[in-house]
């Protein structure tokens, strides 16, 4: 699933080729992914609009349309936005097609799980989604993040939950708890000072550094847990194996000789 640095990159890549443009046409291949407005509706609201702004939230990616409001997309499993050239085809799985005036942006999601939808403002999408504070966002310092994690249980399940910390998934919780060196299944609200403020520490160093890569797992370093994150894999840090447990309803991989 898209996750923070991935969506980050995806509004980079949109705003250097879309913002200021218009929309001139709208094609919506799977109307059932709109969500809390009619299709008619989102294409009303769309069509001879110009983006003028695109933001990331969480895992969301937000094109604010002539201050007018804000189309709201999530990408799934395995979603991801094209950018396809005048005239050229659509890619398969297109699912939203937006016609510029200098590009075609195409929402391309395979299995259909994600979802279109309508916002006035990305206040509007926090509360009605539910969503907790961004995992970047500045304003969560250390002792918010302390008071998140007070009374919690298992903390790969708590970084995931998206009404806590909005933006971190399965592989980025995964891959944040190997450089804290802690074990998925240790209950957040009993970390020590220290593991806390090293968890604190490694989730704005993993996410960081995956955004200035561009989020491309080809370009991150060989010493992170993600380019071995298989089941019996070496672990690049010790002569340990790569585990793999189901926890929280997802498949966790950590290195159990280096995390605890």
């Amino acid at each position: 699933m898209p996750e923070l640095p991935d969506v980050a990159d995806f509004c980079r890549r949109i705003s250097e080729v879309a913002l200021h443009h218009r929309i001139i046409g709208v094609e919506l291949g799977a109307p059932e992914m709109v969500k809390g407005v009619t299709a008619p509706h989102l294409r009303h609201r769309v069509e001879g609009r110009t983006i003028d702004a695109a933001r990331r939230y969480g895992k969301h990616l937000l094109l604010g349309l002539d201050g007018s409001g804000w189309l709201d997309l999530h990408f799934g499993m395995s979603g991801h936005p094209e950018l396809v050239a005048p005239g050229a085809p659509l890619p398969a799985y297109t699912r939203l097609a937006l016609r510029l005036d200098n590009a075609t942006l195409a929402y391309v999601v395979p299995r259909k799980l994600g979802q279109i939808g309508w916002v006035e403002s990305p206040e509007q999408l926090v509360s009605e989604k539910h969503l907790g504070i961004d995992a970047l966002d500045p304003a969560l310092d250390f002792n918010h993040f302390r008071r998140l994690a007070h009374g919690k249980g298992a903390v790969k399940c708590w970084l995931m939950d998206q009404s806590q910390l909005a933006g971190i998934g399965n592989v980025y919780s995964d891959e944040i708890l190997y450089h804290a060196r802690l074990h998925p299944t240790r209950r957040a609200g009993e970390l020590s000072e220290p593991e806390l403020r090293r968890l604190y520490r490694q989730m704005h160093a993993v996410l960081e550094s995956s955004l200035a890569h561009g989020a491309d797992p080809a370009r991150l370093p060989r010493t992170w847990l993600l380019p071995h994150r298989r089941a019996g894999e070496a672990c690049p840090a010790c002569t340990g194996r790569i585990q793999r447990l189901a926890l929280c309803g997802r498949s966790a991989y950590l290195c159990p000789a280096c995390q605890h």
